[in-house]
């Protein structure tokens, strides 16, 4: 072979090797590339999804403890304030992205579902700031309770001491009976009292227990001094007995007249609480829908974890080709030695 052909032919042999490295090195980035942005785009998405698992955890604990700080347990409030602020701090994370983490604001793929979640958010928050906002009234109406269970045994333990003595005494039925009647007004007051407090039937409860402590301070004015209705208790026993109670009855219809006058304000913060008992639901859906998108959004990228193992494919047959030109350059170097 003559040296001009035999410089051609190393020349092009040097241009297939230099273009199998250069398609070696272009694959070798090019699956390095997509695995890298395949695990990148995988920690957003565990993130965002992560955030949407935290919503619906969080609209059910949120719901739990509207209820119950509705109800007079203070340290729901301190629960239901962190909750909350946790809710808003998730979804400003899905909005405007986490700096701390680097993760980027929502792409455009989830923007219908994450402003669905946002309309449901708004009248979640106001009512459970709503409620936040009433602590100080149902503190006052829980201490008012407290008080009203407090003294009631007492008072239902001096109707049950009057009812006996009158028995002892043998005086008339009407009597007796309006005294026991006493005794059950007592223990219905605490029960209504109770339930008001529980958040069940509130509006009933407390007119209830209005009438009941009415008719109670009532018949009990009338065994004390007498009226046109009840006949005052003569008995000098019973009448020790009236005036103790009279002493506790005045505490609590005291503490009753507070709590009626916040009644209407107890009214709306436990409405409040049940609203976001029921809108939980609703929110709880928003952010199932919201991940869904998420999901959707992931299985939608152009670059896909397959395709880095396409690249992978065609390194390996570059590589195999730079083997085999590796071979016959070698190859030919020997033949050329030898002629």
């Amino acid at each position: 072979m003559s040296t001009a052909k035999q410089s051609q032919s190393k020349m092009g042999s040097n241009k297939r090797t230099m273009y199998l490295i250069t398609a070696l090195l272009l694959s070798l980035g090019a699956m390095v590339s997509v695995f890298w942005y395949v695990g990148i785009q995988a920690n957003y998405d565990k993130e965002y999804i992560g955030y949407t698992s935290e919503q619906q955890v969080l609209s059910q604990q949120i719901a739990k403890y509207a209820l119950e700080a509705s109800s007079g347990v203070d340290t729901a409030f301190d629960q239901l304030s962190r909750y909350r602020d946790r809710f808003q701090d998730t979804l400003s994370n899905q909005h405007n992205g986490n700096v701390a983490t680097g993760l980027p604001p929502s792409t455009d793929a989830v923007e219908e579902d994450l402003q669905a979640m946002d309309q449901e958010w708004q009248g979640f928050h106001d009512s459970v700031t709503f409620v936040l906002g009433g602590k100080d009234t149902v503190a006052v109406v829980a201490e008012v309770g407290r008080v009203i269970n407090e003294i009631m045994p007492k008072l239902q333990a001096y109707d049950q001491e009057i009812v006996e003595i009158l028995l002892e005494r043998k005086v008339s039925r009407e009597s007796i009976n309006l005294a026991t009647r006493q005794l059950m007004l007592s223990q219905r007051i605490v029960n209504n009292v109770n339930q008001a407090l529980s958040g069940e039937d509130v509006e009933l409860a407390i007119e209830r227990f209005s009438s009941d402590v009415e008719e109670y301070g009532t018949v009990l004015d009338g065994m004390v001094r007498g009226n046109d209705v009840i006949e005052m208790m003569k008995n000098e026993e019973v009448q020790t007995k009236l005036f103790e109670t009279s002493m506790l009855f005045k505490t609590v219809a005291d503490n009753v007249e507070e709590l009626l006058d916040m009644s209407d304000d107890l009214l709306e913060i436990q409405a409040a609480a049940r609203s976001i008992a029921s809108q939980s639901d609703e929110l709880f859906a928003a952010a199932l829908r919201l991940q869904n998108a998420y999901s959707l959004a992931a299985d939608l990228r152009p670059v896909h974890p397959e395709m880095a193992y396409v690249f992978g494919i065609v390194l390996l047959l570059v590589f195999l080709l730079l083997g085999m030109q590796i071979y016959r350059d070698h190859d030919r170097r020997l033949n050329q030695s030898d002629s």
